[in-house]
């Protein structure tokens, strides 16, 4: 949110025709990765066009929050407002959402090629996802911790009754082609930036 903050502040400050050429160039970006995200075939003329608008005006934006080298973006721990996705999407830097849990360190995530905004992506591979009929968020893999030192209780609240699946206490939902939507928890949190 900071980092979105300081760019778009930084696009306002300008004058409306550099204005006009980043949001043309912020949209062949949008449709770029509408098509890379997806796995799908992205024709050469868009991906010359991308490339071109990368080079030569979105580089700049994100160099100015990120530097030279900034490669990969992702978020976690908290929901990423949709508005700042796309954002960074046609900034030319994808922010991959992400789950998981000190308990089973990797859950789900969106990728390179599976991507949804507004989701935290699909199952890594030997995790296993599944929803309570309350629809709390559970999860099985090889992954999973063997429970807490000498903490009986608290294995209790954590583990199913068969100890076979971590009850991980967020609400979700998961669609047609498996993504995972985190929808709010059982117990409300509060994480601040």
């Amino acid at each position: 949110e900071k980092m979105y903050e300081i760019i778009q502040n930084h696009i306002k400050s300008l004058d409306k025709n550099k204005q006009r050429i980043i949001e043309e160039a912020m949209n062949i970006s949008k449709e770029y990765f509408s098509l890379k995200l997806n796995d799908k075939e992205v024709p050469e003329e868009l991906t010359l066009l991308f490339k071109d608008v990368d080079e030569n005006i979105l580089k700049k934006l994100r160099e100015i929050t990120f530097g030279k080298n900034i490669r990969i973006m992702t978020s976690g721990a908290a929901s990423l407002h949709p508005d700042i996705a796309q954002f960074f999407m046609k900034l030319g830097r994808p922010i991959y959402e992400a789950y998981g849990l000190t308990e089973n360190i990797s859950v789900s995530m969106n990728r390179p090629n599976k991507h949804k905004i507004c989701t935290v992506g699909v199952a890594f591979p030997y995790c296993t996802i599944k929803l309570a009929d309350d629809g709390e968020i559970m999860i099985q893999s090889p992954g999973m911790f063997p429970g807490y030192y000498n903490d009986s209780t608290a294995d209790g609240e954590i583990f199913d009754e068969s100890r076979k699946w971590i009850c991980t206490g967020d609400l979700g939902s998961v669609d047609d082609d498996g993504f995972l939507k985190i929808i709010g928890r059982k117990k409300e949190l509060i994480i601040t930036s």
